[in-house]
């Protein structure tokens, strides 16, 4: 009874330890690291994380126009978990440049109303705001991020200096 009892947890530590090995022998084979600003239409940020696997993205400089800044009944309440309210942003996307992408496809990121958030999916606190700048109608330098390759967030949106990596408002 007893060599069942140590048999069980070492094979766990040996298929884990082979795991280890698998992953280290072929780096960013299954997962890499990138930087972000704004993911999709919900979030935004500045730093590294895993994205998917052996990712590639196309990137095209333009301008992120803010077009509204309201409470909502879910902006509120966050102030549950952040320890403030939060604000519903808003942004356009303009490239500086022809994005050469199907047609419907350059349409669809033209008029999206992009969200802008924290990396966690806070909405921005009114310190926030202030401290970058963002307000109705401001403009602030951006790249949008097209993924070519890989099993990737498809389109993500960076900007130049607005970092949602900065949770300085929270007070939980």
């Amino acid at each position: 009874m007893k060599k069942s009892i140590i048999i069980g947890p070492l094979i766990l530590v040996l298929l884990f330890a082979m795991v280890l090995f698998v992953y280290s022998q072929a780096p960013g084979q299954y997962a890499t690291t990138t930087t972000i600003t704004t993911v999709s239409s919900t979030t935004s940020t500045t730093t590294e994380r895993i994205v998917g696997g052996n990712c590639s993205y196309d990137k095209f400089a333009g301008t992120c126009k803010i077009i509204s800044i309201s409470k909502t009944a879910e902006s509120i309440q966050q102030i549950s978990s952040a320890g403030y309210q939060g604000f519903d942003v808003k942004f356009r996307f303009t490239p500086n440049q022809t994005l050469n992408l199907d047609p419907s496809r350059v349409q669809s990121i033209l008029n999206t109303s992009w969200d802008l958030r924290l990396m966690n999916s806070w909405y921005l606190g009114p310190g926030f705001l202030a401290k970058y700048g963002i307000r109705t109608n401001a403009i602030f330098t951006c790249k949008l991020d097209i993924e070519t390759q890989g099993s990737c967030t498809p389109t993500m949106i960076e900007f130049d200096t607005i970092n949602v990596t900065d949770y300085f408002e929270s007070t939980k």
